[in-house]
């Protein structure tokens, strides 16, 4: 697990509405298991650390 893959499944989570549903349907026990079954196996630490340093990266724009 890593930031990258963090970031690879706040992408995924971007681009698909199913896996979005997902997470929300099957809540934080479910969520390494949902990232992993995404190929983008992520906790959800990485995850909110991805979307940090993209609304850390817009803000310096």
């Amino acid at each position: 697990m890593s930031i990258e893959n963090g970031e690879r499944f706040l992408r995924l989570l971007k681009s698909k509405p199913e896996l979005r549903e997902q997470v929300k349907k099957h809540g934080p026990a479910a969520f390494e298991t949902i990232s992993a079954g995404a190929g983008a196996s992520s906790t959800s630490w990485e995850v909110v650390i991805a979307a940090l340093r993209e609304i850390e990266g817009q803000k310096a724009k």
